[in-house]
C-alpha cells in the first residue's frame, strides 16, 4: 500500500455507474493509503444519479460536485483539479477510466513524471484524421503542441504541477495544453481500454478549436499574418509602379485584366484572412478581461463517512517506504 494521498476525479454529464464507482473505491483503499473520489457532475439539470444518496451513504471518502451545465469537458476538468486535495491528481471519465491506468499513472509519478498522459486505442473519422496530421504539422512550427494523438484525456497531476497550472490567469482555457506546457516533467502512457475511445466533434468545432488552441497558446500567428500583410502590400505597390510604367510607355493598355483581377483576390483573400485573425485576438482579448468564472458550483455534496475514525493521524516512520520523485506526500 502506497504512503500518499490520491485524488480521483471523474467527471461526468449524465447517470454515474454505481457498481462501477464501488470498484473503484474498493481499489482505492485496498492500493493507498489516503484517497477521496471527486465527482465532477455537468449534465444538464440536476438529473444524474437517482441513487445519488445511496452512493454517498455506501461509499466513503467521497464528494460530488454539481457544476453548471454550460461548461465544457475541459473546464469540468478544471474544476476537479482545482477542487481536489490530493498529493496526486488523478482525472478521467467512466470512458477512459480503469484500474490499470490509475495504477501506471501513480507510479509514473512517483518515478518522477509529474503530468502522465492516458494514451489508447482511439477512434477518428478519415477526414479528422487529416486535417489532425496538418494541423499539427502548422501547429509545431507555430505554438508548442506535444499533445499524442491517441490522447484519451486521461490524466495524472502531482501536486506541485497542479498548483502551478492553477496559478495562469484562466486557466481553465485550453487545460491539456496548459498542463503539458506548464514546465514539468511529462510522460505518455500507453493503457488498454475495454473498448475504443470514439471522437468526433464535428467539422466547425474541430475547426474552432484549432483556431482557439493557436490564438490562446501562442502571438505566433498574428506575427506571421502580418508579415503576410506586408508582404502583401509590397506586392501591391510593385504591381502599382509596373502599371504606372506599362502606361507611360504603351499607349492603349488593354492588357493585364485577367492578372489584375486575380491579383486583387489574392489580395482581398490575405486581407480578410488578417481580419478574422485580428477578430479571434480581439475575443481572446475580451475574454481575458471579462471577470467571469467559467463555472460555478451549484451545490457540494459529501458521503456519511469521510475518514477513517480508528486511524490516527501519527506515523511511526519518518520516511515512507517507497521513494516519491514528484516531491508529494510525507517523503521530502
Amino acid at each position: 500500500m502506497k504512503n500518499t494521498f490520491i485524488s480521483l476525479v471523474i467527471t461526468s454529464n449524465g447517470e454515474v455507474n454505481g457498481e462501477w464507482l464501488r470498484g473503484y473505491a474498493d481499489y482505492l483503499k485496498n492500493n493507498y493509503s489516503d484517497y477521496e473520489i471527486l465527482i465532477i457532475d455537468y449534465g444538464q439539470g440536476d438529473t444524474g444519479n437517482h441513487n445519488k444518496s445511496e452512493l454517498l451513504t455506501e461509499i466513503g471518502k467521497m464528494r460530488w460536485l454539481k457544476i453548471t451545465d454550460v461548461c465544457s469537458p475541459e473546464v469540468a476538468m478544471a474544476a476537479g483539479m482545482e477542487n481536489a486535495i490530493g498529493d496526486i491528481i488523478v482525472i478521467g471519465s467512466e470512458e477512459n477510466l480503469t484500474e490499470e491506468a490509475i495504477g501506471m499513472a501513480v507510479d509514473e509519478c512517483f518515478a518522477g513524471n509529474d503530468i502522465v498522459i492516458g494514451c489508447s486505442r482511439v477512434y477518428k473519422p478519415f477526414w479528422y484524421r487529416i486535417g489532425s496530421r496538418i494541423f499539427r504539422i502548422c501547429a509545431k512550427k507555430l505554438i508548442r503542441y506535444n499533445l499524442p494523438a491517441n490522447d484519451t484525456w486521461f490524466r495524472a497531476i502531482s501536486r506541485r504541477a497542479a498548483n502551478a497550472v492553477m496559478n495562469n490567469n484562466r486557466f481553465q482555457l485550453m487545460l491539456l495544453m496548459q498542463i503539458s506546457n506548464c514546465g514539468y516533467e511529462c510522460r505518455e502512457m500507453k493503457y488498454e481500454l475495454s473498448g475504443k475511445l470514439c471522437r468526433y466533434p464535428g467539422i466547425i468545432a474541430s475547426f474552432s478549436r484549432a483556431v482557439s488552441m493557436l490564438v490562446f497558446n501562442s502571438t505566433r500567428p498574428l506575427r506571421v499574418f502580418n508579415a503576410l500583410g506586408l508582404a502583401a502590400s509590397g506586392l501591391a505597390f510593385l504591381f502599382g509602379a509596373y502599371s504606372v510604367l506599362i502606361h507611360l510607355w504603351k499607349n492603349n493598355v488593354l492588357e493585364g485584366w485577367t492578372t489584375t483581377i486575380l491579383f486583387m483576390s489574392i489580395l482581398f483573400f490575405i486581407l480578410f484572412l488578417i481580419l478574422s485573425l485580428f477578430g479571434e485576438y480581439l475575443a481572446r482579448l475580451l475574454e481575458d478581461r471579462a471577470d467571469v468564472r467559467a463555472y460555478n458550483v451549484i451545490y457540494e455534496r459529501h458521503s456519511s463517512v469521510m475518514l477513517d475514525m480508528d486511524r490516527l493521524n501519527v506515523s511511526q516512520n519518518s520516511e515512507a517506504d517507497e521513494i516519491n520523485l514528484v516531491q508529494t506526500g510525507r517523503d521530502r
